[in-house]
C-alpha cells in the first residue's frame, strides 16, 4: 500500500495545527499581557500614593480623589481578573475570556486613556509639571501606553455593540459623579474636595463638564471600533487556512482531529467545546452543527483514551 502523503492530506493537517497553535499563543500572549497591565498598574498607584507623600506632602489618601489612582487601581483589577482565565488557556491549550473580563477590561482600557488624553490636551496645558513632573510621567503617560499595548495583545472573541460602550463608561460615570457632588455641590470649603483638574477654571462650568462627558463617550466608541476590528482581524487569521473549498467529509474529520488534540491534552473534567470554531465551519461549509459535534466528541473521547494509556504507561500499570 503507498504511503505517499497527498497534498490534500497535508492541507488538512496544517489545518488543525494551524488552529491550535494560534489558540495556543492567544493563552501566552493574554498572561504576558495581563502580567504587564497588573504591575504596570500596580507601580502606578505606589508611584502616585509616595508622590502624594513626599512631593505635595498630603496624606497619601488622598490620592483616591484623583481619577488616575482609580483608574490604575481598575487596571489592577482588570488584569488580576484576566490573568486566571491566560493560565487556564495554556493549561486547556485554549484561551477563552468571558464577556463579562472583555467588558472590564475595556472600560478600565477606556479610562486611562482618558486620562492620558486629558494630560495632553489641558492640564499639559495649564501646569506642565502636574503633567509629567515626576512620576506624574509615567502614570498619564508611560502607564496609557503600555495599558493600551496590553489591551491590543489581548484576543478576545466577542465583538463589542453600542450598548457595551455605555457599560464601558460607568467607572468614568461613577468618578463623575462623585467629582460633581464633592467639587460642585459640596465644595472645598465645606470639607468636599478641591477642584482637582481645575474645571472652572479653564472654561465655563457649563461647557467643561459636557466637554468631559463627551470625551469619555469619543473615548469609548473609539476603543470599541479598534476591539472590533481587531476581532475581525483575529477571526480572519484564525480561519485564513480554511479556503472553503474543501470536502463535508474532509470537514468533519477536521473536527474530529481538533477533538481528538484538545481531548488528549485535557483532564477529563476540563474539556470545552470550542462551539465558536465549529460554529465558523457549519456556516461557511452548510455543515449542521450536530454533524460537527458528534465527530468533534468522538475524537475527545479518543483522546481521552490515548491519555489515559499514557498515563497508565507511565505509572507503570
Amino acid at each position: 500500500m503507498s504511503t505517499n502523503v497527498t497534498p490534500e492530506m497535508k492541507k488538512t493537517g496544517t489545518r488543525r495545527a494551524y488552529l491550535v497553535s494560534l489558540y495556543k499563543w492567544r493563552s501566552i500572549t493574554a498572561l504576558f499581557a495581563g502580567l504587564l497591565a497588573f504591575f504596570v498598574s500596580f507601580i502606578g498607584v505606589l508611584f502616585g500614593m509616595i508622590h502624594q507623600i513626599e512631593v505635595e506632602l498630603s496624606p497619601g489618601i488622598q490620592f483616591f480623589q484623583f481619577f488616575t489612582f482609580q483608574t490604575n487601581a481598575l487596571n489592577v483589577l482588570a488584569a488580576g481578573v484576566l490573568i486566571p482565565f491566560a493560565v487556564e488557556g495554556i493549561r486547556k491549550k485554549r484561551f477563552v475570556c468571558p464577556r463579562w473580563v472583555s467588558l472590564l477590561h475595556c472600560s478600565a482600557v477606556n479610562s486611562i486613556l482618558i486620562v492620558m488624553i486629558f494630560t495632553l490636551t489641558c492640564i499639559s496645558w495649564y501646569d506642565p509639571e502636574k503633567a509629567f513632573g515626576g512620576a506624574n510621567s509615567f502614570l498619564h503617560l508611560v502607564a496609557p501606553i503600555l495599558i493600551f499595548s496590553t489591551f491590543v495583545l489581548v484576543e478576545s472573541l466577542h465583538s463589542f455593540s453600542v450598548k457595551d460602550v455605555f457599560l464601558c463608561l460607568i467607572p468614568y460615570a461613577f468618578y463623575a459623579v462623585q467629582y460633581l457632588v464633592f467639587v460642585f455641590i459640596i465644595g472645598e470649603e465645606n470639607g468636599g474636595w478641591m477642584d482637582l483638574y481645575h474645571l472652572k477654571d479653564i472654561m465655563p462650568v457649563w461647557i467643561s463638564i459636557p466637554g468631559m462627558l463627551l470625551l469619555g463617550v469619543i473615548v469609548s466608541f473609539l476603543t470599541r471600533w479598534i476591539h472590533n476590528r481587531l476581532v475581525l482581524v483575529h477571526r480572519r487569521k484564525l480561519f485564513s487556512c480554511l479556503d472553503g473549498e474543501a470536502d463535508p467529509v474532509e470537514i468533519r474529520v477536521e473536527a474530529f482531529g481538533l477533538g481528538r488534540y484538545l481531548g488528549s491534552r485535557c483532564e477529563t473534567e476540563s474539556v470545552d467545546i470550542p462551539l465558536d470554531i465549529l460554529l465558523h465551519l457549519s456556516k461557511q461549509y452548510q455543515i449542521p452543527i450536530q454533524d460537527l459535534v458528534r465527530p468533534f466528541t468522538r475524537g475527545v473521547l479518543d483522546g481521552q483514551a490515548d491519555r489515559d494509556r499514557f498515563l497508565c504507561s507511565r505509572s507503570g500499570r
